[in-house]
């Protein structure tokens, strides 16, 4: 199949350098074949306020499909030691797929089920992100990440694993954070570090909103 698609005379669109890299270096496409051109969304749909922190609960949120590599699995034990440093959080999942009942059972299991919605597929997702706290992202293997964008669009600073795709999204320290080390430990400080400091979050929504 890829020898005689190498013969085709036909262009690709690469959604960020990582499948860039994997056409031409893995699947043997030349140069001229494949164009990076990065995702888009509706930014005026998804955009929100600058968002400044208050005494109310913490909305962690996190939106996709609930596959294998998606790992919310991460989340569910970011969510238990939350609650062992007694954070006042629910954490929202929207999204649906054949993982969704391993989840909901695992987040039982660890008892922070009564933290945690599952949503399923929403009509309005932006509205669920404007009224959340921070974007909170597990996946093992994301080609770009387009909710991490409609996210910091709608203000959120975001809180991402190591995508692979998803690296040229993330400005650490300005519209969010990369978590390179999969540790549920590591992730949370980061969350906690963020909260920490009303300034430092207001900083990062408004830089989020304009990215």
């Amino acid at each position: 199949y890829l020898k005689n698609f190498q013969k085709l005379d036909v262009k690709l669109i690469s959604i960020s350098k990582d499948c860039h890299q994997y056409a031409i270096k893995e699947l043997g496409l030349s140069s001229k074949q494949v164009h990076y051109i990065v995702n888009c969304i509706n930014y005026k749909l998804f955009k929100g306020s600058v968002k400044t922190l208050n005494n109310s609960k913490i909305k962690l949120i996190n939106v996709g499909r609930f596959v294998p590599k998606k790992a919310q699995e991460f989340l569910i034990d970011i969510a238990v030691i939350l609650k062992q440093k007694n954070i006042d959080f629910n954490l929202t999942f929207l999204g649906d797929g054949a993982e969704k009942s391993k989840v909901k059972s695992y987040a039982k299991l660890k008892g922070v089920d009564r933290l945690i919605y599952f949503k399923g597929v929403v009509t309005k997702p932006e509205n669920y992100l404007k009224e959340s706290t921070l974007y909170v992202h597990s996946a093992k293997i994301e080609p770009l990440g387009l909710v991490l964008i409609e996210a910091m669009a709608a203000g959120l600073p975001v809180i991402t694993t190591d995508g692979l795709g998803n690296r040229d999204i993330i400005e650490d320290g300005r519209n969010g954070y990369m978590i390179w080390k999969r540790d549920p430990q590591v992730f949370t400080d980061k969350i906690v570090e963020i909260l920490s400091s009303a300034e430092q979050y207001k900083a990062i929504s408004e830089y989020a909103v304009k990215y």
